[in-house]
């Protein structure tokens, strides 16, 4: 309670929140019994199945896109390892706190990461504006990357600092003086290592992976090799990998503060198919300038 500064205001409560967390104690003994990623106490430890799943909003809204485009990377000349943290590519964690607008962050990631490859700038831009203007999605409630890079292009993102984020739906503030936009949107090939690998050396990706499973919710850090299938609802990007290692690895940027997995982040192994939390299903990747 004092770590997460947890407060409950009837003896009701405290009894709920105890018995929610003795459970989540089990479970957190049961996976680090399995022996692959560390698992432990977080934030989420007093949390209801219901209400952890609120912080889950990716949706898929199926659209008629022409701008999208399907390529499939040359992997030729693909590096063994890359992280985009390392090469300034990336800002710090941020928190969605909770509103479901993952779907933002990955977005807002994701084009920070377009426009410092093009620039050589690296600026935090609002995901705010995307959760109040970008009205295909449904801000708190979840939304879907594709669209919303989609949204930039006729309205380009301002930064984090001139619409700061307030973790809930409010009226649309966009005054057009955003800077940062996509040009183009790749689809990359589904369930493709190799062209995964490829954007990724370009860039960070937009990804979606099943994160409602325990494996994930109280991720502490490792490399998370099972345990959270591949029923997509949660945004994340992708920023990194490493295939020197064994098992190989996908690095995850997640929006749930620094204070969950690793910094803020997880990783996942590489693998086959779907990918560990179906991360080789959707990723998305904008360009820039």
């Amino acid at each position: 309670m004092s770590k997460y500064s947890k407060s409950y205001g009837t003896k009701e409560e405290y009894t709920y929140r105890l018995n929610l967390f003795r459970e989540a104690l089990k479970t957190i003994d049961a996976k680090n019994a399995e022996g692959h990623a560390v698992h432990g106490v977080n934030k989420f430890a007093d949390m209801s199945k219901g209400e952890y799943k609120k912080l889950l909003g990716y949706k898929k809204i199926n659209t008629s896109s022409k701008k999208m485009r399907k390529v499939k990377a040359d992997p030729a000349t693909v590096p063994a390892s890359v992280d985009w943290r390392k090469l300034g590519g990336v800002t710090a964690v941020k928190d969605q706190g909770s509103c479901g607008s993952c779907w933002a962050f990955s977005t807002t990631g994701a084009l920070e990461g377009a426009h410092f490859v093009a620039t050589g700038k690296l600026v935090s831009l609002s995901e705010q504006q995307l959760v109040d203007c970008s009205t295909e999605n449904g801000g708190c409630d979840g939304g879907d990357m594709e669209l919303a890079m989609e949204y930039t292009q006729e309205n380009p993102l301002d930064t984090e600092q001139n619409y700061p984020y307030l973790g809930y739906d409010s009226r649309c503030r966009a005054t057009g003086n955003g800077f940062v936009a996509a040009d183009e949107i790749y689809e990359i090939d589904q369930d493709d290592i190799e062209s995964l690998k490829a954007a990724v050396a370009r860039g960070p990706v937009s990804v979606a992976i099943e994160a409602d499973q325990s494996s994930f919710q109280y991720y502490n850090g490792g490399v998370l090799a099972k345990g959270c299938g591949n029923d997509l609802d949660h945004g994340v990007l992708l920023v990194g990998y490493d295939t020197t290692t064994s098992p190989p690895y996908w690095i995850v940027k997640n929006s749930w503060s620094s204070g969950w997995g690793e910094k803020g982040y997880i990783r996942l192994a590489m693998v086959d198919g779907d990918g560990v939390c179906g991360v080789q299903m959707e990723p998305v990747q904008p360009t820039s300038d």
